[in-house]
């Protein structure tokens, strides 16, 4: 069907394109691509592909051609959702119904969706995807289209580029999966993940109590995969429930940074007081991440498809099997690769942790084939290529955006120092997009953007004691120390607020923070305490930052406590907090 207004109004135009469930005509059935379409206003400089994430992201939800004219002036900007995602057919599973991520049972579940979806799973990789790109384009009727990539849809443009070079204007690419990745092992993220984990602490954000949290890290995480964290942790409605942390979970607790200031601003003290002895603050963020996740897989199919996720990753993964491989061949040929890795392979953590982010130990159940699905054989297309990257990103380190970028003679790089996983989405600067803005004119972009500073404040440290806090403000005495508590208990609190989604949270000891009443930019400390005897309570306007800036609570908050100076604190624009003694 060609391309119409939707809905018969409005400035966007959808089609739907039928393609072949199976290229070869093997296996009969035909797959219904629903996109979308915007021309832009004035003069048209070319058609762009936006391709999402996931894989099982549906970019006709996540990337909306109405709101990304000023992104790309002068393009006509089109969607498509993947086969399998959104209403391209998505995939369903009971087997996953309400799994997340982080679900104990998600690889058994993984294995008995492979059985419900059958055969027709193995049409669902990378090169069925690029393949129906290529039947967009043909139904656009334009000869040539520049692609933009996000996480997996780096991969993916690649992956067209090499299929069809000859129809490839140029590519963006952020945050970049290679074509052969993600790594069965997780090898090039757990090689990564400490430098950018001690990058949070860049500009001496952690130097009032760590000097090498990378190392605070693998230390920690070798050490709870020998012996779990263990605690019951407080939530706001009053429930308590036992946590478990070990040397995966960590692992995932470090991925998970690389999306947002929230965790980012929390983990560095969490892991430092763990490492102290002191479990609670982690568990909670352990408690917290996997609650919202567990919220956010009740979210529709139509919007991820955790079946078209596994179709896709363990249909064209580099795994260490056959494709056709026996279950039990499959899982010893896992546990000879695993043995047989070469020393440091791993980075600084132990053998133990290649279980925690390869896709291997994901796919190692799911039914032939699986695996080492091919790619078109190129070669890669001489055109304009721009690879974006965060230095804080994990799951997508930059060495790949650089990998890629040198395998163009027009590729190039621009790392973003502050940013994680996501470039033009997390850097609230525009410097990223203005170097999009001037290589869509064909020039030369810069290379590097200025450090971004983080939306919220790291917090600086969880005291056990008003004792072993630090003197504030040059207030000296019991009241310099308790205003230094009060400041991260306040930092804390406020970071807690936006990782919980605008939900009320529980202090570490005691009190939570609330939201008053449905204005989420508002919130209201009741008696919240992260070190005994210390308690917060006030209100705090949480004002939007400038572009770039970072953002700073406004309000008064009175202390009390048994164990506290008593008093009034401001905090205020430009003023971390100032101390009224009452």
């Amino acid at each position: 069907m060609p391309f119409q207004p939707c809905n018969g109004t409005g400035v966007l135009q959808c089609a739907s394109v039928a393609v072949p469930l199976d290229r070869s005509g093997a296996t009969p059935g035909t797959v219904v691509l629903q996109a979308r379409m915007r021309r832009p206003d004035g003069v048209q400089r070319g058609t762009l592909v936006m391709l999402a994430g996931g894989p099982g992201q549906a970019a006709n939800f996540y990337l909306d051609p109405s709101y990304l004219q000023d992104v790309f002036p002068g393009y006509t900007l089109v969607s498509f959702d993947l086969r399998g995602t959104g209403r391209s057919g998505v995939l369903r599973c009971p087997a996953l119904k309400g799994m997340s991520f982080f679900s104990p049972a998600l690889k058994g579940a993984a294995a008995t969706c492979g059985d419900q979806l059958g055969p027709a799973r193995a049409f669902y990789t990378t090169r069925d995807h690029a393949e129906d790109i290529e039947a967009v384009r043909e139904a656009l009727g334009v000869d040539r289209i520049a692609l933009w990539g996000i996480s997996y849809g780096t991969k993916l443009a690649l992956a067209y580029a090499l299929a069809h070079p000859d129809r490839v204007a140029r590519l963006l690419l952020d945050s970049v999966v290679l074509p052969e990745g993600p790594d069965a092992f997780g090898l090039d993220e757990l090689r990564a993940m400490p430098r950018r984990i001690a990058a949070i602490c860049a500009r001496g954000a952690c130097g009032s109590f760590t000097s090498d949290l990378g190392a605070d890290f693998v230390a920690l995480a070798n050490e709870l995969a020998e012996v779990p964290a263990v605690g019951v942790v407080r939530r706001a409605d009053g429930s308590s429930h036992r946590t478990v942390l070990d040397g995966a979970g960590l692992l995932e607790l470090g991925r998970e940074s690389d999306l947002g200031d929230a965790l980012r601003a929390e983990l560095p003290a969490a892991v430092v007081a763990a490492r102290q002895g002191r479990t609670q603050a982690l568990l909670r963020l352990w408690d917290m991440v996997t609650h919202e996740a567990q919220a956010s897989a009740s979210a529709p199919d139509e919007w991820f498809s955790l079946a078209l996720f596994f179709a896709t990753t363990c249909g064209d993964g580099r795994l260490p099997w056959l494709p056709d491989a026996a279950l039990p061949d499959r899982a010893r040929a896992h546990e000879e690769a695993t043995a047989s890795l070469p020393s440091g392979a791993t980075g600084k953590f132990g053998v133990w942790a290649v279980a925690a982010l390869g896709i291997a130990d994901l796919c190692v159940n799911w039914p032939s084939p699986s695996g080492n699905a091919p790619l078109g054989a190129g070669p890669l297309p001489d055109v304009p290529v721009l690879a974006l990257a965060g230095d804080l990103d994990i799951r997508t380190p930059m060495e790949n955006a650089a990998t890629a970028a040198g395998w163009f003679s027009r590729g190039r790089l621009l790392v973003a120092p502050g940013i994680g996983h996501g470039v033009l989405s997390g850097d609230r600067s525009g410097c990223a997009l203005a170097a999009v803005w001037w290589w869509l004119r064909g020039q030369t972009p810069r290379s590097r953007c200025p450090r971004s500073r983080p939306l919220l404040r790291t917090v600086g440290g969880l005291p056990p004691s008003v004792a072993a806090a630090r003197e504030a403000g040059g207030v000296s005495g019991l009241r310099g120390r308790t205003l230094s508590v009060v400041r991260s208990t306040v930092d804390e609190a406020v970071a807690s607020w936006y990782l919980g989604s605008g939900q009320a949270v529980s202090g570490l000891v005691a009190g939570k923070v609330v939201a008053m009443g449905r204005k989420r930019d508002v919130i209201v400390l009741r008696g919240y305490s992260d070190t005994p005897g210390v308690e917060v309570s006030g209100v705090l306007t949480l004002d939007d930052a400038d572009r770039g800036a970072q953002l700073q609570p406004t309000g008064l908050v009175t202390v009390s406590g048994p164990r506290a100076a008593h008093g009034v604190v401001r905090f205020e624009q430009g003023v971390s907090a100032t101390w009224w003694p009452r």
